[in-house]
């Protein structure tokens, strides 16, 4: 144990390789984190259409790359999320995970059938399907596993990489990817919302939207989300 100075506080912090160090929780780790999971979490998503339809169907989250934002995202709260049950027993650790993806899936699902008025994923079909078929059991134990493999291997090894390059290599690359994903996130918004938008028989009112029209046609979006489909009104 060591002692590190929080707030004009002394707190001890673990310095286990082994779990997540409250002193980690940097940007720049938090960040190369989300974005290898975003790769990570497209690559499963494209071997399981794989596996269910037997052919490669685009699987990206974002418009430009092979990425899937909610898998970032869900790495990223296996991280935070781990001081509250920093003291549970292994069990109960897996058990809060696998309750708040599911929480994080089913929310998702929610707020983009309300906001965009189209769907993404829907597991009506499956045995142990729940929430309106926003989520179920099986996923639920793959967030489980997967946040706890994040926060006693990925993580800290995603730190002691990060600390063993020179800071100024890390920060330029860091600064550089993120801003790169930060465009693609909001173009994609951009793009999303008119794509919902001209479903509906909605014209462009502005000259924004008349570009996003011009730039991402609906056969392209098409191509980047096969299985967003849009709920009657």
């Amino acid at each position: 144990m060591r002692t590190l100075k929080l707030n004009g506080k002394l707190i001890q912090i673990s310095s286990s390789n082994h779990e997540v160090r409250v002193d980690k929780l940097a940007f720049g780790n938090l960040f190369w984190l989300f974005l290898g999971f975003c790769l990570v979490g497209y690559i499963f998503e494209t071997l399981i259409a794989f596996l269910e339809f037997g052919s490669f169907q685009s699987k990206a989250g974002l418009i430009y790359g092979p990425f899937s934002q909610i898998y970032g995202i869900g790495a990223l709260l296996s991280v935070l999320l781990y001081r509250f049950v920093r003291n549970s027993t292994h069990l109960a650790k897996f058990l809060f995970y696998s309750a708040t993806g599911s929480i994080f899936e089913f929310s998702a699902g929610v707020l983009h059938e309300n906001i965009l008025g189209s769907y993404s994923w829907d597991y009506s079909s499956h045995v142990l399907s729940f929430g309106t078929g926003r989520t179920d059991i099986l996923y639920s134990l793959v967030w489980g596993l997967s946040a706890m493999l994040i926060v006693y291997k990925v993580y800290p090894m995603v730190c002691r990489i990060y600390d063993s390059v020179g800071r100024r290599t890390t920060s330029l690359a860091t600064l550089v990817f993120c801003t790169l994903l930060s465009a693609d996130m909001l173009v994609k918004s951009l793009a999303v919302a008119r794509y919902s938008e001209k479903h509906y028989g909605e014209p462009p009112s502005t000259s924004i939207e008349a570009f996003m029209d011009l730039q991402f046609p609906d056969d392209f979006m098409e191509r980047i989300y096969p299985t967003m489909l849009f709920l009657e009104r």
